[in-house]
């Protein structure tokens, strides 16, 4: 490769360096073709490479809330997939949107499981979590629905403000105190146990009271069987 002498322990040496053993080894190999096809091999395998990249990043997976098959890239897997803006909602939040479904949705005609995570809710009224078997259901039980309905068409009649008045916060807020006699609640029993928690309004709604937070308040149900529709002393001091 350069012409010069060298010393070597074999007859069988060539070069002098491991340099110009290399580019020796290169100039046979450009000499018999094998650098131009390797490059040939090179640019093919690019190009099929390229052609086909598009196709093996797309992914085709199924959306969590309706079932519905949805093409994504690879990152996919790494996330909860959902297929639309209403789908995400009611992943996250567990209610469709306000807006009407259109007919066309997945949703229309795709049912959850009845035990779906998507279906997951909290009661309005005790803020237990329960699974909605149809859209804008707010209560967990036809119990919760009812006895709602009845405290706010109570008040309706009256013509008093409305607000919604949940009894678990009503007696969190309260400590789990009866304020009529200033006694524990028992958690574990139920109306019509005498000590079962119940919420009483301190200004009846018969005396012109609000059905509001403001105006409700923990109570046995016994203390509020006894109370009735009576104004108590310090009640009166409230509306003076």
């Amino acid at each position: 490769m350069c012409s010069t002498p060298f010393s070597s322990r074999t007859s069988k040496a060539k070069y002098c360096t491991p340099l110009c053993a290399s580019r020796g080894y290169n100039a046979q190999r450009k000499a018999d073709g094998r650098i131009a096809q390797q490059v040939k091999d090179s640019a093919a395998q690019r190009a099929n490479y390229m052609a086909t990249w598009r196709e093996q990043q797309r992914k085709v997976t199924a959306c969590i809330v309706c079932g519905t098959e949805v093409e994504r890239g690879h990152h996919t897997s790494y996330r909860r997939t959902a297929c639309s803006g209403r789908c995400k909602q009611y992943l996250n939040h567990g209610t469709w949107p306000s807006t009407p479904v259109p007919d066309r949705h997945p949703s229309r005609s795709t049912q959850l499981p009845d035990q779906h995570a998507a279906r997951k809710a909290t009661c309005v009224r005790c803020n237990s979590t329960y699974f909605a078997q149809r859209q804008g259901q707010r209560y967990c039980t036809l119990v919760c629905k009812q006895r709602a309905h009845s405290s706010r068409r109570d008040a309706c009649k009256r013509g008093q403000f409305v607000a919604n008045v949940s009894p678990e916060q009503i007696y969190e807020r309260d400590g789990w105190r009866c304020k009529l006699c200033t006694k524990k609640l028992k958690r574990d029993v139920v109306v019509p146990h005498p000590l079962a928690p119940t919420v009483d309004h301190i200004i009846p709604l018969a005396q012109g009271g609000t059905h509001e937070p403001v105006n409700a308040q923990a109570a046995h149900f016994l203390c509020n069987s006894r109370k009735g529709d009576r104004l108590t002393g310090d009640q009166l001091a409230l509306i003076g």
